[in-house]
C-alpha cells in the first residue's frame, strides 16, 4: 500500500519540482532583465548629466590660454578662427590647409570660432567644408557647444556650487549668439541638429530646476 502511494506521490513530486523550476528561472530571468533595465537607465542618466562650467572651461577658457601660451597643436587656422582675422582665414584657406585637422583636444578651426561668436569666420569655414559634424574628445560638436554658449549667455545657474553666470547686457553679443546656432542648424545635418536640441533641453531643464529648488519658498 506504501509503495503503491509513493508511485503516485512521484509524478505530483516531478510536476511541482518541474514547475518550481521553472518559476525560478522565469523569476531569474525577471530580476535580469530589472537589472539590464536598472542598469541602462543609469547609463542613460549618466550621458544626461552634463558638467557645464567644466564644459565650458575646457572649450572657451581653455580655448583662449591655448592660444595666448602658443599651446601644440594649435594651427594657424585656428588662432587665425579664434582672433576673427578673416583676411588671414582666407589667405590660408586658400593655400588648401586641412581645415578638420585637430588639435590635441580634437577641436577643430570651427571650434575656436565660438569663444568670439565670430560668425563670419564659421562661415567661411564653413564654406569649405569644415565638417560641422566633427566632435572634439568630450563628444561634443560646434552646435552643442553654441547651445552651452547661449546657456551662459541667460545667466541660468551652474553647478551644485551654485556657481551663476550674469545676463548679457549686450544685446549685439547675444543675437550673435543667436545668429550662430541658427546659421550652424541650417548647415548640419539632422543627427547633429536634434542631438545637439536634445542636449541643450537637458541642461537647460537640469539647471533651471536646480535654480529653482535653490531659491527660498515665498512666505504668503
Amino acid at each position: 500500500m506504501k509503495t503503491k502511494r509513493t508511485k503516485m506521490l512521484l509524478p505530483s513530486l516531478l510536476f511541482l519540482t518541474v514547475v518550481s523550476v521553472v518559476i525560478n528561472a522565469a523569476q531569474q530571468d525577471i530580476e535580469a532583465q530589472q537589472e539590464e533595465a536598472q542598469k541602462l537607465k543609469k547609463e542613460q542618466l549618466d550621458r544626461g548629466k552634463f558638467d557645464v562650467v567644466k564644459i565650458y572651461d575646457n572649450n572657451f577658457t581653455a580655448i583662449a590660454t591655448d592660444i595666448d601660451q602658443e599651446a601644440a597643436g594649435i594651427t594657424p587656422l585656428m588662432k587665425a578662427s579664434y582672433l576673427n582675422d578673416k583676411d588671414e582665414v582666407i589667405r590660408l584657406l586658400s593655400q588648401n590647409v586641412n581645415v578638420d585637422k585637430v588639435d590635441p583636444s580634437g577641436r577643430t578651426a570651427l571650434f575656436f570660432t565660438l569663444p568670439g561668436g565670430n560668425l563670419e569666420v564659421l562661415k567661411l569655414l564653413a564654406d569649405a567644408n569644415a565638417d560641422l559634424a566633427k566632435r572634439n574628445e568630450e563628444d561634443l560638436s560646434v552646435l552643442d557647444l553654441a547651445y552651452i554658449r547661449l546657456i551662459f549667455q541667460n545667466g541660468v545657474r551652474l553647478n551644485s556650487k551654485e556657481r551663476r553666470v550674469g545676463h548679457s547686457k549686450d544685446d549685439t553679443t547675444q543675437n550673435r549668439e543667436v545668429k550662430m546656432l541658427e546659421f550652424l542648424s541650417s548647415k548640419s545635418d539632422d543627427e547633429t541638429v536634434v542631438r545637439a536640441s536634445n542636449i541643450f533641453q537637458q541642461i537647460w531643464n537640469d539647471e533651471t530646476a536646480a535654480l529653482k529648488n535653490s531659491q527660498p519658498p515665498s512666505s504668503a
